[in-house]
Protein backbone atom coordinates (compact mmCIF):
# COMPACT_ATOMS: atom_id res chain seq x y z
CA UNK A 1 0.00 0.00 0.00
CA UNK A 2 1.40 3.38 -0.99
CA UNK A 3 1.68 6.28 1.41
CA UNK A 4 0.01 9.59 0.70
CA UNK A 5 3.37 11.16 -0.18
CA UNK A 6 4.08 8.35 -2.67
CA UNK A 7 0.65 8.86 -4.29
CA UNK A 8 1.24 12.61 -4.58
CA UNK A 9 4.64 11.97 -6.13
CA UNK A 10 3.06 9.56 -8.63
CA UNK A 11 0.34 12.04 -9.56
CA UNK A 12 2.79 14.94 -9.87
CA UNK A 13 5.16 12.89 -12.06
CA UNK A 14 4.80 14.40 -15.52
CA UNK A 15 5.30 10.99 -17.14
CA UNK A 16 1.93 9.73 -15.83
CA UNK A 17 -1.46 10.49 -17.37
CA UNK A 18 -2.56 11.92 -14.01
CA UNK A 19 -0.09 14.81 -14.27
CA UNK A 20 -2.51 16.90 -16.35
CA UNK A 21 -5.30 16.36 -13.83
CA UNK A 22 -2.93 17.27 -10.99
CA UNK A 23 -1.90 20.45 -12.78
CA UNK A 24 -5.56 21.37 -13.38
CA UNK A 25 -6.31 20.92 -9.67
CA UNK A 26 -3.36 23.11 -8.73
CA UNK A 27 -4.48 25.79 -11.22
CA UNK A 28 -8.00 25.77 -9.78
CA UNK A 29 -6.64 26.02 -6.26
CA UNK A 30 -4.48 28.99 -7.26
CA UNK A 31 -7.44 30.71 -8.96
CA UNK A 32 -9.58 30.12 -5.87
CA UNK A 33 -7.00 31.61 -3.50
CA UNK A 34 -6.52 34.62 -5.78
CA UNK A 35 -10.27 35.22 -6.03
CA UNK A 36 -10.80 34.96 -2.27
CA UNK A 37 -7.94 37.37 -1.67
CA UNK A 38 -9.34 39.84 -4.24
CA UNK A 39 -12.83 39.72 -2.65
CA UNK A 40 -11.35 40.17 0.82
CA UNK A 41 -9.46 43.27 -0.36
CA UNK A 42 -12.59 44.68 -2.05
CA UNK A 43 -14.66 44.18 1.10
CA UNK A 44 -11.81 45.38 3.34
CA UNK A 45 -11.96 42.29 5.53
CA UNK A 46 -9.68 39.38 6.28
CA UNK A 47 -9.82 36.10 4.41
CA UNK A 48 -10.71 34.26 7.63
CA UNK A 49 -13.78 36.47 8.22
CA UNK A 50 -14.82 36.08 4.59
CA UNK A 51 -14.56 32.28 4.77
CA UNK A 52 -16.49 32.18 8.08
CA UNK A 53 -19.35 34.17 6.53
CA UNK A 54 -19.42 31.93 3.46
CA UNK A 55 -19.51 28.83 5.66
CA UNK A 56 -22.39 30.21 7.73
CA UNK A 57 -24.37 31.08 4.60
CA UNK A 58 -23.82 27.62 3.15
CA UNK A 59 -25.15 25.97 6.33
CA UNK A 60 -28.34 28.06 6.54
CA UNK A 61 -31.39 26.43 4.95
CA UNK A 62 -32.74 28.27 1.95
CA UNK A 63 -36.23 29.70 2.45
CA UNK A 64 -38.89 28.07 0.34
CA UNK A 65 -41.68 30.09 -1.21
CA UNK A 66 -44.07 27.16 -1.42
CA UNK A 67 -45.98 26.06 1.64
CA UNK A 68 -45.82 22.31 2.08
CA UNK A 69 -49.16 20.63 1.84
CA UNK A 70 -49.94 17.96 4.44
CA UNK A 71 -49.83 14.46 3.05
CA UNK A 72 -53.12 12.66 3.30
CA UNK A 73 -53.05 8.92 3.92
CA UNK A 74 -53.78 6.82 0.88
CA UNK A 75 -57.18 5.18 0.93
CA UNK A 76 -57.07 1.43 0.43
CA UNK A 77 -60.17 0.00 -1.19
CA UNK A 78 -60.49 -3.76 -1.11
CA UNK A 79 -63.01 -5.46 -3.35
CA UNK A 80 -65.26 -7.49 -1.06
CA UNK A 81 -65.81 -10.15 -3.74
CA UNK A 82 -62.12 -10.70 -4.52
CA UNK A 83 -60.65 -14.06 -3.61
CA UNK A 84 -57.08 -12.92 -4.28
CA UNK A 85 -55.70 -9.63 -2.99
CA UNK A 86 -52.49 -7.71 -3.65
CA UNK A 87 -49.55 -7.48 -1.28
CA UNK A 88 -50.57 -3.91 -0.39
CA UNK A 89 -54.10 -4.99 0.53
CA UNK A 90 -52.85 -8.00 2.49
CA UNK A 91 -50.45 -5.79 4.44
CA UNK A 92 -53.28 -3.36 5.18
CA UNK A 93 -55.49 -6.15 6.51
CA UNK A 94 -52.68 -7.51 8.68
CA UNK A 95 -51.63 -4.08 9.93
CA UNK A 96 -48.02 -4.42 8.75
CA UNK A 97 -45.92 -2.60 6.17
CA UNK A 98 -46.00 -3.48 2.50
CA UNK A 99 -42.28 -4.33 2.71
CA UNK A 100 -42.88 -6.85 5.49
CA UNK A 101 -45.65 -8.46 3.46
CA UNK A 102 -43.34 -8.59 0.42
CA UNK A 103 -40.75 -10.34 2.58
CA UNK A 104 -43.36 -12.93 3.54
CA UNK A 105 -43.88 -13.51 -0.19
CA UNK A 106 -40.28 -14.64 -0.59
CA UNK A 107 -39.85 -18.39 0.02
CA UNK A 108 -36.71 -17.99 2.14
CA UNK A 109 -38.13 -15.22 4.31
CA UNK A 110 -41.52 -16.90 4.67
CA UNK A 111 -39.77 -20.03 5.98
CA UNK A 112 -37.59 -18.00 8.35
CA UNK A 113 -40.62 -16.27 9.89
CA UNK A 114 -42.75 -19.41 9.70
CA UNK A 115 -45.43 -17.47 7.78
CA UNK A 116 -48.32 -19.90 7.17
CA UNK A 117 -49.85 -18.38 4.03
CA UNK A 118 -48.22 -19.06 0.69
CA UNK A 119 -48.69 -16.43 -2.02
CA UNK A 120 -49.81 -17.18 -5.56
CA UNK A 121 -48.28 -15.70 -8.68
CA UNK A 122 -50.80 -14.35 -11.17
CA UNK A 123 -49.40 -12.76 -14.30
CA UNK A 124 -46.12 -11.93 -12.62
CA UNK A 125 -47.82 -10.37 -9.58
CA UNK A 126 -47.73 -11.78 -6.08
CA UNK A 127 -51.29 -12.25 -4.84
CA UNK A 128 -52.59 -13.56 -1.52
CA UNK A 129 -55.61 -15.72 -0.71
CA UNK A 130 -57.98 -13.30 0.99
CA UNK A 131 -59.69 -15.95 3.11
CA UNK A 132 -56.36 -17.26 4.43
CA UNK A 133 -55.12 -13.75 5.30
CA UNK A 134 -58.39 -12.89 7.06
CA UNK A 135 -58.24 -16.17 8.99
CA UNK A 136 -54.66 -15.41 10.04
CA UNK A 137 -55.67 -11.91 11.16
CA UNK A 138 -58.55 -13.43 13.16
CA UNK A 139 -56.23 -15.97 14.81
CA UNK A 140 -53.74 -13.28 15.76
CA UNK A 141 -56.48 -11.03 17.14
CA UNK A 142 -57.88 -13.90 19.21
CA UNK A 143 -54.40 -14.76 20.53
CA UNK A 144 -53.80 -11.13 21.54
CA UNK A 145 -57.19 -10.88 23.24
CA UNK A 146 -56.48 -14.04 25.29
CA UNK A 147 -53.06 -12.84 26.40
Amino acid sequence: MKTQAQLFALIANEATPLADAWQAIQDLQTQFVERVARIAIEQRTSVAVLMDEATKQAKQPKPTTEAKQPVEPKQIVIDTDATLISTEHAAHLMGISKKSMSNYGSPSTRAAYNFPVEPQRVGGRVMWDRAAIEALVGERAATQNNA
